[in-house]
C-alpha cells in the first residue's frame, strides 16, 4: 500500500478561490485525495473575517487539519522577518505567519500569492 503523499497547507487564497469557484474546487480535487491537508489558525482568522459563506467555511475547515502558530512559528517568524528587513524586503504578517506555520511543520505551501511568499526561505510553493 502506497503512503500519503505530500503534507500541503492551505492559504487562504486557495480556500476562498475554492467557495467561490466550484470548477477550481473540483480542480483541487486531486489533492484531497492523495495528500494531507491543512489550514493554519491565520487562515481560519482571515477566513471569519468574511461576511458570505461561513457555512461553506466550516465545511470546508471541518476535513482539514488545524496548525497552530506555536512557539517554534513564532521564533522562526521573527528570524525571518530580521532577515527578511536586513535585506529591505517585507511582507505581510499574516502571511510570515501562515509562512512559518507551514515551514515548522514540515508542509508544503498550496498559494496563489507567490509574490510574498517566495521571499520566505526554505517554504516549499505550490501551485494549482
Amino acid at each position: 500500500m502506497e503512503g500519503m503523499g505530500k503534507k500541503i497547507c492551505l492559504d487562504s487564497d486557495v480556500v476562498i478561490d475554492a467557495i467561490k469557484n466550484h470548477e477550481y474546487y473540483v480542480k483541487l480535487g486531486y489533492l484531497f485525495q492523495n495528500n494531507e491537508l491543512y489550514i493554519t489558525t491565520i487562515t481560519i482568522f482571515e477566513l471569519y473575517q468574511r461576511t458570505s459563506n461561513l457555512d461553506v467555511i466550516e465545511e470546508m475547515i471541518s476535513h482539514l487539519k488545524v496548525l497552530d502558530f506555536d512557539t517554534s512559528s513564532a521564533i522562526l517568524a521573527s528570524t525571518i522577518l530580521k532577515n527578511l528587513k536586513k535585506g529591505g524586503t517585507t511582507i505581510p504578517v499574516r502571511d510570515l505567519f501562515i509562512g512559518s506555520i507551514a515551514i515548522t511543520n514540515n508542509c508544503e505551501l498550496l498559494t496563489n500569492n507567490i509574490k510574498d511568499f517566495k521571499n520566505i526561505p526554505n517554504l516549499k510553493l505550490v501551485q494549482v
